[in-house]
């Protein structure tokens, strides 16, 4: 078992979280997270993202490296 430094669990409220599954698929589908301090932000898509935060175009060397596994 891994213990952390800080923090714990509160075994009472880990158990009825694991164990209602089949009421856990309508939490998820509404797509939204609930619970106390939970503020629930807009999705941005790629394309509205600042060009600092955007992924950098993948060259056709780099797709090879990738493609084969690494270095030779």
């Amino acid at each position: 078992m891994i213990k952390f430094r800080k923090g714990g669990i509160n075994r009472t409220v880990a158990g009825t979280i694991a164990a209602p599954s089949a009421h856990s698929g309508q939490a998820t589908s509404a797509g939204v997270a609930t619970g106390p301090g939970v503020i629930a932000l807009p999705t941005i898509e790629d394309i509205h993202l600042p060009p600092r935060y955007r992924r950098r175009p993948i060259d056709q060397q780099e797709i090879e490296y990738i493609n084969r596994g690494g270095p030779e």
